[in-house]
């Protein structure tokens, strides 16, 4: 049988393929079969929920997206509307977690980024971090103290 692939045609077909950058396996991560995305750092997890924070804030139709971190687990991912996201359905995951979430801009104005639903929220819910961004990545967080209860 013939070789059917032409050696002149192989060293442009390898020319157009471009190079690809560097991969850093600090910042993969990987998908559990319980639906939880490992990260190799809780740096990336943190920049993971970020990006995902602030795209869903960058949409046509801007709305409050909340990434629950747990350390370098992305627990859970969950989108909400233009005012709140809502967290019932997680309430028994809440403890101990770092909830990363996004506020839509409010009348054309950025809206601030921590709120006082964000501070009951995390009291009540016995949060170890809340932090919330704006659309253009300006972000504020409020973080228990470990030493003292709220």
């Amino acid at each position: 049988m013939q070789n059917i692939v032409n050696k002149q045609f192989v060293p442009l077909i390898l020319k157009t393929i471009p190079k690809c950058k560097k991969i850093n396996p600090s910042t993969l991560g990987w998908v559990r079969p319980d639906g939880i995305i490992n990260f190799q750092t809780s740096e990336a997890a943190s920049n993971y929920a970020k990006n995902r924070v602030i795209l869903a804030l960058k949409l046509p139709k801007p709305f409050e997206r909340g990434v629950i971190l747990k350390e370098n687990q992305v627990i859970a991912e969950v989108n909400g509307n233009s005012n709140a996201v809502d967290l019932k359905c997680f309430s028994d995951k809440l403890k101990g977690v770092t909830f990363v979430h996004g506020h839509p801009s409010i009348s054309g104005r950025e809206a601030l980024p921590v709120s006082l639903v964000d501070f009951i929220t995390m009291t009540s819910q016995d949060m170890h971090k809340i932090v919330a961004y704006n659309s253009e990545g300006e972000f504020s967080q409020l973080t228990k103290n470990a030493n003292k209860s709220l």
